[in-house]
């Protein structure tokens, strides 16, 4: 079992102590810990003279001794020594927090960095720039990736400019339990309404300057409604004496600070909620969030930070100019006078914060960062190549880098599930259009490409049905005709028949007539089991079918599953027309089980996995049974249980542990494929397996033969030439050149 990644979060503070970052900070680490596989942990300064561990919510917090405190900032001394033997995968340092900027420098830690940027840092100047900004340009240099809350907020922070290709979006979410209306709220809700009958306006938060209350004491002078003010601050007495002078302080009620239970039941009763923030010192408006959360139409500003983009113009709510008194009451105005439009505007708003901003969407986007950073592009290509198969969230970095998106195609194409991952448009809204383009270009041309393999397989059965031969379509061109919806979701290069030994003359004489030629193949009774031969149509599409008398090559599995015995359990396969069959579902599924096994793939390709999910998923209970005996009777039990594993964790396969419990009762050791199991066994260990499977010294001084000495006919196509003279030399080569090579593979 893969271990979970060790995330260490930076503060500032941890609650109870207060805060928006701290209480930010709160629910990511615990939405984290949520998940599967990730183990977030927290580093903060204390509030007190000693170092505490404590676990808050589950989560695992170390509040370092501080001595005091520089305006918000806690004097930890130890913090640098402490951020240096922290166990970790990843670091996040929430920002601004100078301490932690100071003991990161001073720590000279290494390894994946995240610096989540929270917000710009308002100070003196000539403080910033000197006693603030160095550090913290050193660790946006360091850091491997930047989290912001909006995409407003990396394009006009000033200190991201140089690192926008760093930066990537994941947005705040809320809890929204807490903002339910329940029967209580409920009651109080009418209560409010009841007490303030007329339009009720809600405004929420510090009374500092950015907030812009000011503007709406201003505006309030042209709306007829009732001003909830909710929060206090340093310039509270100031506000009231100006609701005083213009004369509208009978209709702006100053509540100062309230319960979270009046909070919440305010939100409720309120027509409208005022954001009307004058600088971009409100990065984000969190409390805009729980106001369109309880279905309230939000009027805020256009300042450059992400509050316009949370609040989306005449989506939900409306949005005007910073400091603008007028257009402020002409907003508040159009939507006091519009219940409909209030209606439209909050249930849109309750619907995007549904799906943008909730804590799942925040910590399943910040897991996958921290899994991009410990496992490496391909690996992470893969998993958004498989979460997006089975039906899940694939977000895309926002910032990923070119390369990224090569990895991802590449990944997609070499998996062989460039169709399956095009079809699932829906679940990659957030990855770029070139990728979809390319997905979706690549798809097309796959179904094009597999309508003139539709129709030639077709042909083939046809023709060989006339000569009184019956072959079974297997493996990939079996599936994508009976368990896939489309078959061009299901990649294949060409086409696998299985017919008896006694067969393959008439069989390669059949489709040779059709123009179909041989491929440069080293063909014998113990070194193959199967015949290449393919052609190309008139539009240019090369048309590959591989011929079977055993069902694998390496002698382990050859005698597995007998064609007889396919043959005598096939099911009709009525896509490809009436002369089509292929082997039963509970054969299908041992035969992908061995096609594991036989292409060595302890890294498996996501299509095989696939075919193994599909297949599983279809079997009933006697089924799966069968399956299970075959296995153990067969010597492949442990295989079959290891590709089932395979398939479950790529894909979430449904399989009985009964099943598992069955096949895992079984030794591997005791069965012959037993280092198919253990390892990738290379061309020397196959070749070694092979031997030993073979009943007779003569047999396997046969097989040796085969290997080194193939058939004349093969070692001309193999090196492009017809001068049999030289037939010696190439005997030679191929002796010392792949000699060599299987011993490099060893």
């Amino acid at each position: 079992m893969t271990p979970p990644i060790r995330v260490l979060h930076v503060g500032k503070y941890y609650p109870p102590a207060p805060g928006g970052m701290e209480r930010v900070v709160q629910l990511l680490c615990e939405s984290e810990r949520r998940l599967e596989g990730i183990d977030s942990r927290v580093l903060v300064a204390n509030t007190a003279a000693s170092t505490r561990h404590d676990t808050v919510g589950g989560v695992p917090v170390t509040r370092l001794r501080a001595l005091g405190a520089i305006g918000s900032v806690g004097v930890c001394p130890g913090f640098p020594w402490a951020l240096r033997r922290a166990t970790r995968d990843v670091t996040v340092i929430h920002e601004p927090n100078p301490v932690a900027l100071v003991a990161d420098f001073l720590a000279r830690q290494k390894g994946p960095l995240v610096v989540w940027f929270h917000s710009e840092v308002l100070r003196p100047q000539w403080k910033y720039r000197l006693l603030y900004r160095p550090f913290l340009k050193r660790v946006l240099a360091r850091a491997s990736r930047i989290v912001v809350s909006s995409p407003p907020l990396a394009e006009h922070a000033a200190e991201l400019q140089p690192f926008r290709d760093k930066c990537v979006v994941v947005p705040f979410g809320i809890d929204r339990r807490p903002l339910e209306a329940t029967p209580d709220i409920a009651a109080r809700v009418e209560a409010l309404k009841a007490e303030t009958p007329g339009p009720r306006l809600l405004f929420i938060g510090r009374l500092v300057p950015y907030k812009g209350v000011d503007v709406l004491l201003r505006a309030m002078a042209e709306v007829h409604a009732t001003a909830w003010i909710v929060g206090s601050g340093p310039l509270r007495e100031r506000l009231e004496a100006d609701a005083a002078r213009l004369g509208v302080a009978s209709r702006v009620q100053f509540l100062g600070g309230l319960p979270d239970a009046e909070v919440v039941a305010r939100l409720h009763a309120c027509d409208v909620f005022v954001l009307p923030s004058v600088t971009h010192a409100e990065t984000f408006g969190m409390v805009q969030l729980e106001a369109m959360a309880c279905g309230v139409p939000v009027v805020s500003t256009s300042v450059r930070s992400g509050v316009p983009w949370v609040n989306q113009h005449s989506q939900t709510g409306l949005v005007v100019d910073p400091g603008n008194a007028d257009e402020l009451a002409r907003a508040l105005r159009t939507l006091i006078a519009d219940p409909a439009l209030r209606r439209r505007l909050g249930e849109a708003g309750r619907a995007r914060v549904a799906s943008d901003f909730t804590l799942e969407a925040m910590a399943s986007q910040t897991a996958a960062l921290y899994r991009d950073l410990t496992q490496g592009p391909t690996q992470t290509a893969v998993a958004r190549l498989t979460a997006a198969i089975r039906g899940e969230s694939a977000p895309w970095p926002v910032a990923a880098a070119p390369a990224f998106q090569e990895d991802v195609i590449r990944s997609a194409v070499e998996h062989g599930v460039e169709s399956l991952v095009a079809s699932a448009s829906r679940r990659l809204e957030t990855w770029p259009s070139a990728v979809r383009e390319r997905l979706a270009a690549r798809a097309t041309s796959a179904c094009a490409i597999e309508a003139l393999r539709e129709r030639e397989l077709r042909h083939v059965l046809s023709v060989l049905a006339g000569d009184c031969v019956t072959p079974l379509v297997a493996k990939g061109a079996a599936l994508a005709y009976s368990i896939y919806p489309e078959p061009h979701l299901r990649a294949r290069v060409d086409t696998d028949l299985i017919v008896s030994h006694d067969e393959m003359p008439q069989v390669v004489a059949a489709l040779e007539r059709l123009g179909y030629a041989r491929a440069a193949q080293n063909v014998g009774e113990l070194v193959s089991h199967q015949v290449g031969l393919g052609r190309t149509d008139a539009h240019g599409v090369w048309h590959a079918i591989d011929v079977h008398w055993k069902v694998a090559n390496p002698q382990v599995f050859a005698d597995l599953l007998p064609v007889i015995e396919l043959r005598d359990e096939a099911v009709p396969l009525p896509a490809l027309g009436p002369d089509a069959r292929m082997p039963s579902p509970v054969h299908a599924l041992l035969l992908a089980v061995v096609h594991l096994a036989a292409h060595h793939a302890r890294q498996p390709r996501l299509i095989w996995l696939y075919d193994l999910h599909l297949l599983a998923s279809r079997l009933t209970a006697p089924e799966f049974e069968r399956v299970a005996q075959l296995a153990r009777s067969r010597g492949v039990a442990a295989l079959t249980a290891r590709a089932l594993r395979q398939a479950r964790a790529a894909f979430d396969t449904r399989i009985e542990e009964a099943v598992l419990a069955g096949l895992d009762a079984v030794d591997p050791r005791d069965e012959a494929p037993a280092r198919f199991v253990d390892e990738e066994p290379g061309k020397l260990g196959t070749l070694v397996s092979d031997l030993r499977r073979l009943p007779s010294w003569q047999a396997r001084g046969q097989l040796l033969r085969e290997h080194v000495f193939p058939p004349a006919d093969y070692m001309l196509r193999a090196y492009h030439t017809t001068h049999r003279t030289w037939l010696p030399a190439l005997y030679v080569h191929r002796v010392v050149t792949g000699g060599w090579r299987w011993l490099r593979q060893a």
